[in-house]
């Protein structure tokens, strides 16, 4: 009886052994993320209370500009986001918003792969007129120009200049007029650093020496510890310019020429205007 028993009570276990390896042979694998994860753009400046959705890039899918675009190598399996710092921008299902100005990434993830995403969300408030500094839009601090201070500083610029390009940390502006027109034909704003490049005929910056001076120092405020600066470049061609503190503002301009080929390659004097912190 008790032999009976236990080949019984055998019988039984193994018959649960044999269903469970079955169930498992059965089993699909889960499909895997085989490639890296492409979006574009790369980043994003959003305003605060705007919202954008992320899509999954397909043929079929129609492209809309307002749209983030997720490319995966294997699409069957999904994607997620992830906000790292929620006070700034939140995260419902595949639409993000931004709620407050700050700077922060959001977390592509599809299996174990991930793309770590920029985000900044720009203030949203009217430029002061006072901070031009002749026709370029200074703002008070340099911190963060191409993020959370990039509307502003868009709005000002308008005035005089239209956007020729953008790239994930960097805005340049182009004068309306053109080239040779004003004697800062290219602004470009950075982390950090506003730069103005303009191409003049060669010889043209020597006879306008005692105009421009004016503008560094009266016009734009620059007239503190304003000195002459002369020196070689990496490449051994002379640089000449001027350099100054602002009056009443924390900020240092270097003013530079040197002989350079235009976009025609006709020698030129190429000038440049670099505004940084005066303090460190």
């Amino acid at each position: 009886m008790k032999i009976r028993k236990l080949t019984l009570s055998l019988l039984v276990l193994l018959s649960v052994m044999v269903v469970s390896c079955k169930d498992k042979k059965e089993e699909e694998p889960k499909p895997r993320q085989t490639g890296k994860i492409e979006v574009a753009p790369n980043f994003l400046t959003i305003n605060q209370n705007e919202e954008r959705t992320f899509i999954l890039a397909t043929p079929e899918v129609k492209k809309v500009k307002e749209n983030v675009e997720v490319t995966l190598e294997n699409p069957a399996v999904p994607f997620t986001l992830n906000s790292k710092n929620t006070d700034i921008v939140s995260v419902n299902e595949h639409k993000i918003k931004g709620l407050k100005t700050g700077r922060t990434t959001i977390v592509i993830k599809s299996g174990d792969k991930t793309f770590d995403f920029p985000v900044a969300v720009m203030e949203n408030k009217e430029f002061d007129e006072s901070l031009f500094l002749s026709k370029v839009y200074v703002p008070e601090s340099l911190e963060d120009m191409y993020g959370v201070q990039k509307s502003t500083i868009m709005k000002a610029m308008d005035k005089n200049y239209t956007v020729m390009f953008e790239l994930k940390d960097k805005v340049v502006f182009e004068k309306r007029e053109g080239a040779k027109t004003a004697l800062m034909n290219l602004v470009s704003y950075e982390e950090g650093v506003i730069r103005t490049d303009a191409f003049y005929k060669k010889g043209s910056i020597t006879k306008l020496d005692a105009k421009i001076q004016k503008l560094l120092k009266t016009v734009m405020g620059f007239e503190k510890d304003f000195k002459a600066v002369n020196f070689k470049d990496k490449d051994g061609k002379e640089v000449n310019g001027y350099e100054g503190i602002h009056k009443t503002r924390d900020l240092k301009l270097v003013f530079t020429w040197k002989e350079e080929l235009d976009a025609k390659d006709t020698p030129s004097d190429a000038c440049q205007i670099v505004i940084t912190k005066a303090s460190k």
